[in-house]
C-alpha cells in the first residue's frame, strides 16, 4: 500500500495516514506480506527500499505535470526530479533517478501512525 509519509506536513497526507492506520488497527487478517510504502512529498523520509525510475522520469514528469493548479503554486516536477536524482547517487552511488520508500510491515505502519500523531501531529481521535 503506498501512503505519503506519516509525518508529511500536508493534512490531507496526515488524515489520509491516520485513516488507512484505522483500516489497518480494525482489520483481523492482516497478511504478514502486506506492506505499506510510505514515499515522500514535502517530508524526506528514512529510505529503506527504492525503485529505479530512470528509465520512465519523462512519464512521472507527464503525470505530474497534470496537476495544473498545484504546479502553478510550486515547480513540484523539478522538486521531485531533484530530489530522486540526488536519491539515486546516495542509494545507487551512479546518476539516475529513483523513488525512495519508507517500507515498514503494516501491523507496525499502526504504531508508526499512532505515535507520530501523539508528537505534535494532530490527534488521533480527531479524524
Amino acid at each position: 500500500i503506498f501512503v505519503p509519509f506519516v509525518t508529511d506536513v500536508h493534512a490531507d497526507h496526515r488524515v489520509l495516514n491516520r485513516m488507512l492506520a484505522r483500516a489497518i488497527a480494525a482489520t483481523v487478517a492482516i497478511p504478514e506480506t502486506c506492506q505499506i510504502l510510505n514515499y515522500q512529498v514535502w517530508s524526506l523520509v528514512p529510505r529503506n527500499l527504492y525503485c529505479d525510475i530512470t528509465d520512465v522520469v519523462e512519464l512521472q514528469e507527464r503525470a505530474l505535470r497534470l496537476y495544473a493548479t498545484a504546479m502553478k503554486a510550486v515547480d513540484y516536477v523539478h522538486f521531485c526530479q531533484d530530489r530522486n536524482f540526488q536519491d539515486a547517487i546516495e542509494l545507487t552511488g551512479r546518476p539516475g533517478f529513483v523513488e525512495a520508500y519508507f517500507a515498514i510491515p503494516a501491523r507496525s505502519f499502526v504504531d508508526l501512525a499512532m505515535t507520530c500523531e501523539g508528537a505534535g501531529q494532530g490527534s488521533w481521535e480527531a479524524a
